[in-house]
């Protein structure tokens, strides 16, 4: 008989999260400043590099790519890679797909406040990824991963939204 009210102990300490890379391109920006928000074709893509920094310590960069569109047109491309350094804690083993939750959990809050601002400010449409739960995001990291091949010792997922 197992115990239903066990509660769940993180296996990662978050030290420190940061922008490693942000870019917002706009190469329509003057040609289509009348069009109709609502025919616009809006992209997403999601990834999670984790890569070893020693034996206890990990860096895990969520990766999110918004590109918008209207008739074929690229309206903006909007890119971060928001990393986070973490501490894996009680010297155990803890395998890909913990490490990707837990760490998107802690990562995906702020680099939806990021991508709200900078679209937002962009002049054309706010990307709004409230709507993107949290639980269907790691659900999505679970479920409906394509694994990417490791490349000195990194570990890589990708999904579309």
């Amino acid at each position: 008989m197992t115990n239903s009210n066990k509660k769940y102990t993180s296996q990662l300490q978050l030290i420190k999260k940061h922008i490693k890379d942000l870019s917002f391109e706009n190469p329509q920006s003057i040609s289509l400043v009348n069009i109709d928000k609502s025919t616009e074709n809006i992209n997403l893509d999601f990834s999670v590099i984790s890569k070893p920094f020693d034996k206890d310590h990990i860096e895990v960069t969520l990766k999110i790519k918004c590109n918008c569109s209207h008739e074929n047109k690229i309206l903006f491309c909007l890119e971060l890679d928001y990393s986070g350094f973490f501490k894996k804690l009680n010297n155990v083993n803890i395998n890909d797909d913990t490490i990707t939750k837990e760490a998107v959990e802690h990562l995906f809050p702020s680099a939806k406040s990021i991508i709200h601002d900078i679209s937002q400010n962009g002049g054309f449409v706010t990307i709004s990824l409230n709507k993107l739960e949290l639980n269907i995001l790691k659900f999505q990291l679970c479920k409906l991963l394509l694994p990417l091949p490791r490349v000195d010792g990194n570990i890589g997922l990708k999904f579309q939204v």
